[in-house]
């Protein structure tokens, strides 16, 4: 359905707004083409955010492919980086701050203070998100 066009990416932009399975198909498919319809970037932000289980990991990780509305996304994602989600809705977050690049620079205290922490998966995923985001910041850190 994506790749038919603006048709098809309003299909699958509605069916991001239901809690089904089938939501996550919807947001797969639109992050793939990297396209975003007039809600799209909201609906994803409430899935992320309503931690509604598998959806808020994949729209975590489509928030990151698409790029758009760093401004308002990058926030969000840092909120469910530092809070007390599971690890692999935390780990989603850090790599879609990652995807940001230099437009997710408040991410970086967050993902240095992360550097410490015991699990190593979550180490892994803060290095590979401060290597993206700024990489003087993650030499300074010990990053090679």
């Amino acid at each position: 359905m994506a790749g038919i066009g603006p048709e098809g990416w309003q299909v699958l932009s509605d069916t991001i707004t239901n809690t089904n399975w089938f939501a996550c198909f919807g947001i797969w498919a639109l992050a793939c083409q990297h396209v975003t319809t007039s809600n799209s970037v909201n609906s994803l932000i409430e899935l992320l955010t309503n931690n509604v289980a598998f959806h808020s990991e994949v729209s975590a990780w489509a928030l990151g492919e698409l790029g758009e509305e760093p401004e308002t996304v990058v926030p969000v994602l840092l909120n469910v980086y530092q809070s007390s989600a599971g690890d692999s809705l935390r780990a989603a977050a850090g790599d879609a701050l990652g995807r940001f690049g230099a437009k997710a620079q408040s991410a970086i205290p967050a993902l240095l203070k992360e550097l410490q922490d015991t699990n190593v998966v979550m180490r892994w995923h803060a290095t590979n998100a401060l290597r993206s985001i700024d990489p003087e910041a993650a030499a300074k850190a010990g990053i090679k």
